[in-house]
């Protein structure tokens, strides 16, 4: 039932992203584009761009790369995801969140030639736009981040325990 929920949850992530990316094209697609969108002022802003590099524009052109690199870490989040490699909980719905925004972006990199669909503009924090499956990648990454420092806590934790109880045993 869990693993029903994952994919639910990828399938509603990606069909969220793409619907969303529609949608600003068909808005912005008239022989003079309308300038940004204002949702919130000097806040937020929808403003259609398309973006042919990685993150915050890192590797511009480099949508072959992109593609090799985004399809194979989707196949392997898959893989692990199935084969039951990734502790349940936490990060098993994190990985999912990156499989899924991963394949948004991978799905307009092969439909837009090369380019990935960006729109949400949140100007008080930076200069770059992004979509929605570029906030489940850094949202699910920044889990990933989370789960392995609670993991390290919990490991810290434990660690002068045990070995206490070693040392009071010889």
């Amino acid at each position: 039932m869990k693993k029903l929920w994952l994919i639910l949850t990828g399938l509603a992530i990606v069909l969220a992203d793409q619907a969303s990316k529609y949608a600003i094209i068909h808005f912005f697609d008239k022989p003079e584009p309308p300038p940004p969108v204002d949702v919130i002022p000097h806040v937020l802003r929808f403003t259609f761009t398309t973006n042919t590099g990685g993150a915050f524009g890192w590797f511009k052109d480099g949508t072959p790369w992109l593609i090799g690199i985004t399809a194979t870490i989707l196949l392997v989040g898959v893989v692990m995801l199935v084969l039951g490699k990734i502790k349940p909980g936490l990060l098993t719905w994190s990985v999912t969140m990156v499989i899924a925004g991963g394949l948004g972006n991978l799905i307009d990199r092969m439909v837009h030639d090369g380019h990935v669909i960006d729109f949400i503009d949140v100007h008080i924090i930076w200069n770059y736009n992004f979509n929605i499956a570029d906030s489940a990648v850094v949202v699910g990454v920044s889990l990933i981040i989370l789960h392995l420092l609670l993991d390290l806590k919990g490991e810290a934790k434990s660690r002068p325990a045990a070995e206490t109880a070693s040392d009071h045993e010889h």
